[in-house]
């Protein structure tokens, strides 16, 4: 006792978080991550293996780096949200609303930080007009396309006009055939749908929403999930991570 307490208090708190995180190695069942169904880059299954940009950084920062059995699991996004809330399911990795704030708690380091952009059908006369559009009341007027399930197209858009779709590819196909003109999304799993799906008649603008938040994931864990005592560990882990450059070579990989 007498050594422990000449020891430097984060060598202490190391210690600490190493038995508490042993604890959790030895005696859980894996941590089920729900995930999206709606395909990559984020999440999908190909021949019996689960793929995508969240699952390649979990696998790494979980299984490889801190020794963790984790298991991933599809399904419509308010049913993934749903099985972490009612307990089937232990975590997400999404933005952390208030609405999750109600039965997760997150890490405090982000795994993304990526502001979201504009699409809209190429060559459509609208585009001179949004060149310098960097806040969404600029785009009252304008017809708009979003999916259900979307937390923040369904909390910022309700005084637009928008036409909801049951997936972002619904809504890609829905904006090719001219059915809206606008599109606000995620970069970098928009354009992998685009690339994969073979739409090729939507670009994105160069413009930044500024006063939507950036897409900033985290790992929600539920509240009352012992895996909750992982998160101070799994926050060094995407530091480390981040000091590396791999976190950013995973993400490179869907872009």
């Amino acid at each position: 006792m007498v050594f422990i307490m000449k020891l430097p208090f984060k060598t202490i708190f190391l210690i600490i978080v190493g038995l508490v995180f042993s604890h959790v190695v030895n005696s859980q069942e894996p941590l089920k991550i729900a995930h999206s169904n709606q395909g990559g880059p984020w999440a999908w299954e190909e021949q019996g293996l689960y793929k995508g940009l969240i699952v390649d950084i979990a696998n790494e920062a979980l299984s490889n780096r801190m020794n963790l059995e984790i298991s991933h699991h599809l399904f419509p996004w308010k049913r993934a949200q749903h099985s972490v809330r009612t307990g089937a399911m232990d975590a997400l990795i999404t933005n952390y609303t208030e609405e999750r704030k109600l039965y997760t708690i997150a890490s405090s380091e982000l795994i993304t930080n990526i502001r979201r952009s504009i699409f809209v059908k190429k060559n459509n006369p609208i585009i001179p007009k949004l060149k310098d559009v960097q806040y969404l009341p600029q785009l009252t007027g304008y017809s708009m396309g979003n999916y259900s399930g979307n937390g923040w197209a369904e909390k910022n858009l309700t005084d637009m006009q928008v036409t909801w779709g049951n997936s972002s590819i619904s809504v890609l196909k829905m904006l090719s055939h001219n059915r809206f003109d606008i599109y606000i999304a995620n970069p970098i799993s928009t354009r992998f749908k685009l690339k994969n799906h073979g739409i090729n008649n939507i670009v994105m603008l160069p413009n930044e929403i500024l006063d939507i938040k950036p897409s900033r994931f985290r790992l929600l864990i539920r509240k009352d999930s012992e895996y909750t005592e992982i998160l101070p560990r799994f926050d060094e882990v995407i530091k480390n991570m981040k000091k590396e450059g791999t976190l950013q070579k995973i993400i490179n990989k869907y872009q």
